[in-house]
């Protein structure tokens, strides 16, 4: 029982290190020395990826930058930050959610902690034409200062299950989510986190399972 009080203090003082630790905290290295053959993404295909399922709500220019680390065994999106503003805390959150919710389909928790840091620059990215729609109108008419909006099912979840998802519905407003601006990074990683685990642990999911992990992403851990 004494091993375990340090354990216990540890998840209370820092829940969104220790929680989910591969995808929002730095990962330990715990002497695992198997390799277990997932080649590590090219960043140019971890941008393709983010770049297909990035919807920013406004025509200006994003200049934001997300850092990230992945893991040289299986790839991942650890860590993700924003290191650079757009000076649009909006256009930040939508990049910041673009990343962390494209994990690859790998399985999650194989970890040996060996890291490799990145940058996304959304500045790079082209966006898809025509990107006016009832989401963009949505956000725009109905922004206040303090909070922001997000996709509670992000967008990466109609490239895992196209069969029961289609972009159209995702792009709705009944979708949008409303966050605090203070503290959104957190939310937003613990966000991908919980898909990036459903994913893993769910390759023929239901409908209603795919609305419980949607409603599972708006509980963070208690501090």
């Amino acid at each position: 029982m004494k091993f375990l009080i340090p354990i216990v203090l540890l998840l209370i003082a820092n829940p969104d290190k220790s929680l989910y630790p591969v995808l929002t905290g730095t990962i330990p290295h715990d002497g695992l020395v198997e390799r277990y053959g997932y080649a590590l993404e090219p960043l140019r295909d971890q941008i393709s990826e983010v770049a297909s399922m990035w919807d920013p709500s406004s025509s200006q220019v994003i200049s934001t930058k997300v850092s990230f680390s992945t893991s040289k065994d299986f790839g991942g999106i650890l860590n993700a930050r924003i290191i650079k503003s757009s000076g649009d805390v909006q256009l930040d959150a939508e990049c910041l959610q673009a990343v962390c919710t494209n994990p690859p389909r790998a399985n999650l928790w194989w970890r040996t902690g060996d890291l490799e840091e990145r940058v996304i620059d959304f500045a790079t990215i082209r966006r898809r034409e025509g990107l006016e729609n009832e989401v963009t109108r949505h956000i725009a008419e109905h922004r206040i200062d303090g909070r922001i909006f997000v996709y509670q099912i992000p967008l990466s979840v109609w490239s895992h299950y196209p069969q029961l998802v289609s972009i159209k519905e995702l792009r709705q407003v009944s979708n949008l989510m409303d966050l605090k601006s203070e503290g959104y990074e957190a939310q937003i990683r613990h966000q991908g986190a919980v898909w990036a685990n459903f994913f893993s642990t769910h390759p023929t999911p239901t409908r209603q399972e795919i609305n419980d992990c949607a409603l599972a992403t708006m509980e963070m851990p208690s501090r």
